[in-house]
């Protein structure tokens, strides 16, 4: 077996070119967005990398760096794992356990409090240190089909006015465990930029507060005085006081051993404790910012 070197490569673009390479091979989503994001990272995503003796990428691990809230307002140093790969050719020599290993690390050096990912290959992560968590989520849904559109705003055509209206709202709102974060750099993958830039996310307004529906489940309430038509899903925290209000109107938990929004693909929430940390048992992962 060639030997494998694994490395820490920040967020150099050469080496991310590299990696685009290599996740455009692994996965049919990355050849879409090799295209889309012209060989680059949308937004900042830290990498490790594995060469082989020649060179040659043959794994990467990304770290997605983020804050969130519990409820009392602490901050939650969070490195969330993502775009991982190894090339076909060298599964099954414990790259990606070495790409784990040598993030988990550094993240541990770094002073992080956990690192959350999205897989549905829970097995390989598990093997190194990663559980399964509770979401700390309500998925519910509408005991009678909805009748009517409401008058949603896709993001495309939110005004300025509104899109401050909404950080006003949110900045204000109550904090939960597990609120993200939202920051004005646009190539922060938690920005405000980039959550006004995605496909699928559709908002209406109240007078005082609004809602938002990520791929038709509304994920997102503040001070939004009714349930709006047109949608017959809903994903928030259960600790969220706007969840009651569906609750009270009859929504119940859908009749499947599935717990997240279909939306999701399949995927379920890990987590790896770095050691020394802790999180609170009711802590959050909203839909919005599933990376």
């Amino acid at each position: 077996m060639n030997r494998i070197f694994c490395e820490f490569t920040g967020d150099d673009p050469a080496v991310q070119k590299e990696a685009v390479e290599l996740l455009a091979r692994c996965f049919e989503v990355w050849a879409e967005r090799k295209i889309a994001f012209k060989g680059k990272f949308p937004f900042r995503e830290f990498s490790f990398v594995a060469r082989n003796q020649a060179g040659q990428v043959v794994g990467h691990l990304g770290i997605i760096p983020f804050e969130m809230k519990n409820r009392s307002g602490k901050m939650l140093k969070m490195a969330g794992v993502a775009s991982v790969a190894v090339a076909p050719e060298c599964r099954k020599q414990g790259i990606a356990g070495m790409l784990c290993q040598s993030a988990a690390g550094w993240a541990e050096k770094n002073d992080f409090d956990a690192m959350p990912l999205y897989t549905s290959a829970c097995r390989v992560y598990e093997k190194n240190g990663w559980q399964l968590t509770g979401s700390g989520a309500r998925f519910l849904q509408s005991p009678t089909p909805s009748s009517g559109c409401g008058s949603w705003k896709p993001n495309d055509q939110l005004s300025d006015e509104k899109k401050e209206f909404i950080i006003k709202c949110y900045d204000s709102a109550p904090t939960l465990t597990g609120q993200v974060v939202r920051t004005m750099d646009a190539y922060d993958a938690m920005s405000w930029q980039r959550l006004f830039s995605k496909a699928g996310f559709q908002w209406q307004f109240s007078g005082n507060g609004y809602i938002l529906s990520v791929d038709n489940v509304i994920c997102e309430c503040c001070n939004f005085p009714t349930i709006p038509p047109g949608i017959d899903q809903v994903f928030l925290s259960e600790y969220d006081v706007e969840c009651q209000k569906f609750l009270d109107a009859g929504w119940n938990i859908p009749n499947t051993p599935e717990s997240l929004p279909p939306c999701w693909d399949g995927e379920t929430v890990m987590m790896k404790l770095l050691p020394g940390k802790s999180l609170p048992e009711d802590i959050f992962y909203p839909l919005a910012h599933k990376f």
